[in-house]
This record gives structure tokens, C-alpha cells and sequence, in this order.
């Protein structure tokens, strides 16, 4: 909801001039207007024309009424609002005290006026009028000694904070006062996410910056709210999953066009709850693993992780390594996932019993093998 203009006196009465933008606003409008309000819009009345020679036609016109309101009638589906009332402002086609149906649609104009402007209907019009409340994507772009944080919302990028420091060059030999400039600007920047960004609306914070300048405020932030004694801050760690480093050219806002499109931003946000997740899917991956100890793999399995081929002379694999375990032998499992990769379980066994299953006698030392990559 675009909020054109607004005027209320000491007694908190008034009226406000407001644009719905979307479809959810003209639910807003629909809890704002109450009957015996007035409301002021453009509509469509339908009169009869006298010519000269006498002779009546109707004909549409379009004029600008100010009625009473005595009902609200909402169409979800048209997505429209049907005020009907009394005009209450004379006009030269609407008679005083006549009855007339106002249609509000989308992006059309309309002034609210009450006698009595109480909290309810206040803070419905500052939820209405505020897109902090309905954005799911913040951003904070930043480079040394500047930074936007800004709300993303379908239809535009507002930016909530900007903060800038000077920050002195490093010197050869000393970086005192470089970093601990760096350390202030990081504190600020953190301190105006938490006064602007509330968590429990926002999805997914975007942290964009050149170089490794995002890499080191997100570690200054989260050792900072470890240590924090306030309690906004030691949130942050809760919302931990919710931060996502990219690459930016700049730290100014027009460094997030390109990627802040509708598309790229769903994308953002659905991947961030994907994100989320993962703890539950580990639990489930755990119960999974230790079934699996029991199963019995032959020597050239593959690694459920890496998607490597083990060869009947390699043992266990983490990434392009294989570390054998003496007391697994002959079976031996992988680092990673604890599955035993060859074929049995069991205590070590003889150097005959290596030397049927094609491997080399085992005294629980480290031995490097080699993989192949699968097939398909």
C-alpha cells in the first residue's frame, strides 16, 4: 500500500490518501474502511442527458464522489471492494443523500477520512503502509568502509540503513589501525541489521560484497553474537542458515541489479528453506548409516559420497584418499560414512585370508590406495 498523504489533528482524526499496489492491500482497505467513514474516489455513474430539443439519453460519466459509507462488500476473486453509501459533497451529476457503489480496484486512488482514528485502525494503516512487513528478502552489500542494508520486495529495493567509515590503508608492517576500523564498521553494520531487519518476516539475508570482505563479516558477526550479552544479538545464531554470502562488484545498491530480479530472489528464498532442513535430514541420515553398518559391500563398492569406485586393492575412501584400519581388516570402512567397504566384519584376520580376497596383509597401518570414477 502506497501511502500519499496523511493528516490527522490532535484528536486523531483525519484522513489518508492511499494506492493498493497488490492484492493483499486491498484486504488492508478492506479492514481500514468502516461504516461511517467517508471516502473520497474516481467512479463511473450512469445519468440521464438532456438535449436541446428535449430528448433524454443515459450516458456514462466519470466524476469524483465523496459517500458515506454504510456497507463493505469484498470480491476476493475480482479482487475488488464495493463501498456502498450516500453522497455527502455536492456534484453536478450525484444528487445530495444519494446512493451510490464505489469500486476500489488496484493502483486507483482513494482518500479514507474517520472521525476518530483509533490504535487498531493505526497500526493496520503503518502494516498496510510499511513493506518491511511483507518483504521475505533483505540484502546488506558492502565494501570497505561502505554499506547498504537494504529490503527486497517484488516490486522495489528499499534501502533501511547505509553505513560509511572511513577506514585507513594498511601500513607495511603494522595493520592496527586497519582492522580495528574494520572491526567498528562491522559492529555498526551489524548493529543496523538488528535495529532494521526483523527476523521473523525475512526469509533469507543476501551478504554480497567484492573480495572477501563478506566472508569476514559474517564471521565478525556470529563471534560477536556469541559473545554479546544482548539478546537480539545472540540471535542472530539462531538465524545462522538464513545468511548467504555472493559475489558483488561494489557495495552500492545498484550492485544488486542483475541478481535481484522476482525470479532470482523465489530462488534465493526457497533455497534457504531447503537449507534449513538439513538438520532434520541428517538425524534421518544417522538412523540410515547404522543400519547400513551391517551390510556386507564388495571390494570395488561405491563410495556413497564421493561416487568413487573402490578397486579390490584400495580400502576406504575420504575424497580421493583411502585409509585402511587394521582392526577392520579384512573389512574396512569409509571415513566419511562408516560403511564397511569390503566384504566382511570382524577382528583382523591371517595373511592367507588377505591373499584370497586379492589384498595385501594388514599390522593397522595407514595405506593409501586408489579409486576410479564410476561409470554412468
Amino acid at each position: 500500500m502506497k501511502l500519499i498523504h496523511r493528516n490527522f489533528d490532535k484528536n486523531n482524526s483525519g484522513s489518508v490518501k492511499l494506492v493498493p499496489e497488490e492484492s493483499e492491500d486491498m484486504w488492508h482497505a478492506y479492514n481500514l474502511v468502516a461504516e461511517g467513514d467517508h471516502l473520497r474516489a474516481s467512479t463511473v455513474r450512469k445519468v440521464n442527458m438532456e438535449s436541446a430539443t428535449g430528448s433524454t439519453s443515459a450516458q456514462k460519466v466519470n466524476t469524483t464522489l465523496t459517500i458515506q459509507v454504510e456497507s463493505v462488500d469484498f470480491d476476493s476473486q475480482a479482487c475488488v471492494l464495493r463501498v456502498k453509501g450516500r453522497n455527502v459533497q455536492e456534484n453536478p451529476y450525484v444528487k445530495m443523500g444519494a446512493y451510490h457503489t464505489i469500486d476500489l480496484e488496484l493502483n486507483r486512488a482513494f482518500t479514507l477520512g474517520k472521525h476518530e482514528w483509533d490504535s487498531v485502525a493505526q497500526d493496520r494503516l503503518d502494516l498496510a503502509c510499511d513493506p518491511s512487513q511483507r518483504a521475505d528478502l533483505a540484502a546488506i552489500v558492502m565494501q570497505e568502509g561502505l554499506a547498504h542494508i537494504c529490503l527486497v520486495t517484488s516490486s522495489m529495493t528499499l534501502v533501511r540503513a547505509r553505513i560509511e567509515n572511513t577506514i585507513p590503508r594498511k601500513k607495511r608492517g603494522s595493520c592496527t589501525q586497519h582492522d580495528k576500523a574494520m572491526n567498528k564498521f562491522y559492529e555498526q553494520v551489524v548493529q543496523g541489521l538488528v535495529r532494521h531487519i526483523n527476523f521473523n518476516v525475512v526469509k533469507a539475508v543476501l551478504v554480497a560484497s567484492p573480495g572477501f570482505v563478506k566472508e569476514q563479516f559474517c564471521h565478525y558477526m556470529f563471534q560477536m553474537a556469541t559473545t554479546s550479552e544482548d539478546k537480539e544479538t545472540r540471535a542472530l545464531l539462531e538465524h545462522r542458515p538464513k545468511f548467504v554470502m555472493v559475489h558483488s562488484s561494489s557495495g552500492h545498491k545498484q550492485a544488486l541489479r542483475g541478481r535481484m530480479d522476482g525470479t532470482t530472489a523465489a530462488r534465493l528464498v526457497s533455497f534457504v528453506q531447503r537449507r534449513s532442513r538439513i538438520p532434520r535430514w541428517r538425524a534421518g541420515w544417522r538412523t540410515r548409516r547404522r543400519r547400513a553398518r551391517s551390510k556386507r559391500w564388495t571390494p570395488s563398492t561405491t563410495c556413497c559420497r564421493t561416487s568413487l569406485r573402490a578397486l579390490s586393492t584400495g580400502t576406504c575412501c575420504e575424497r580421493a584418499q583411502v585409509v585402511a584400519l587394521g582392526a577392520m581388516a579384512p573389512g574396512r570402512m569409509c571415513v566419511q560414512t562408516s560403511r564397511v567397504s569390503l566384504l566382511e566384519r570382524g577382528p583382523s584376520s591371517s595373511a592367507s585370508q588377505n591373499d584370497d580376497l586379492g589384498l595385501p596383509p594388514w599390522s593397522g597401518s595407514v595405506t593409501l590406495g586408489q579409486f576410479e570414477p564410476t561409470e554412468g
